[in-house]
């Protein structure tokens, strides 16, 4: 069914139209990893840097406000902002692991010398990937807007635009390609998957690029052991949204047939 057709779609914007509930969740997985492990490869280093500074300033450890820093920006801001996600506790779950994560991150790595910006980058690495690509096509599910999708601003644009760039042609192929497997459910956990996964592997690809063998010898040897991690990461979250932007967009089908016949 177009989602045009569904109450709470997307005929009420002036963005992009999505013609298939598959396709929309391929779109959303795919922008959504990409903002988001765009903004921890630009914001990530920085953010965690900053914080450390100012935890050594103030007589704080600084991994400690370092990593205060990446969860606060990286973690609880998009889940606040991000109404669409749940209830309070799926949240406070979502945060503990991060914190969880953060923790065992900084004891693996014991304080050995890998660069200054680049611990912090692996630090918010999984925020971005995660919380990107799990958020974008429930949010599309909902009826959000798209407008930006296609009226993003500069260098944005080339990110973020459904429109202009690779990243449509991509998304349109593996939703077609996984439409003839299956059209429904399966479908849409499986081109979640798909786009969360490409994405994620390209971002983490960036950052095994800058590594060396000092991060290597943390990461039992190889470099890829981050992009393998991340890449399931990001099929986790895609294939978990799809799933969940199905069964939403399924309800609202429902409830239109339900309209539909009533009005008979």
């Amino acid at each position: 069914m177009d989602t045009n057709d569904i109450p709470g779609g997307l005929a009420k914007t002036k963005g992009v139209v999505f013609h298939s509930i598959i396709e929309e969740v391929c779109a959303g997985a795919m922008h959504g990893a990409m903002l988001g492990g765009m903004a921890v490869l630009l914001l990530g280093g920085i953010v965690g840097r900053l914080g450390e500074k100012a935890g050594e300033q103030i007589g704080v450890p600084g991994t400690v406000t370092g990593c205060l820093s990446i969860w606060c920006l990286f973690g609880c801001l998009p889940l606040f902002l991000a109404r669409s996600l749940g209830r309070w506790h799926d949240r406070l779950v979502v945060l503990s692991a991060g914190a969880l994560y953060l923790w065992a991150l900084h004891v693996w790595t014991g304080g050995r010398d890998i660069g200054t910006f680049y611990p912090w980058i692996l630090s918010a690495l999984p925020f971005g990937i995660s919380l990107g690509t799990f958020y974008e096509p429930i949010r599309l599910a909902r009826g959000g807007e798209t407008e930006s999708y296609r009226d993003a601003p500069g260098f944005a644009r080339e990110i973020y635009s459904y429109r202009g760039n690779h990243l449509r042609e991509i998304a349109l192929f593996v939703a077609a390609l996984v439409s003839i497997i299956n059209r429904n459910r399966l479908g849409a956990v499986l081109g979640g998957a798909l786009c969360g996964g490409l994405v994620a592997f390209g971002v983490c690809a960036l950052v095994v690029w800058r590594g060396d063998n000092n991060v290597a010898q943390l990461f039992f040897g190889s470099l890829w052991t981050i992009a393998y991690a991340g890449t399931s990461l990001g099929v986790i979250a895609g294939g978990s949204s799809g799933l969940i932007a199905w069964s939403i967009r399924n309800q609202q089908e429902q409830r239109l047939a339900k309209a539909l016949e009533s009005d008979r």
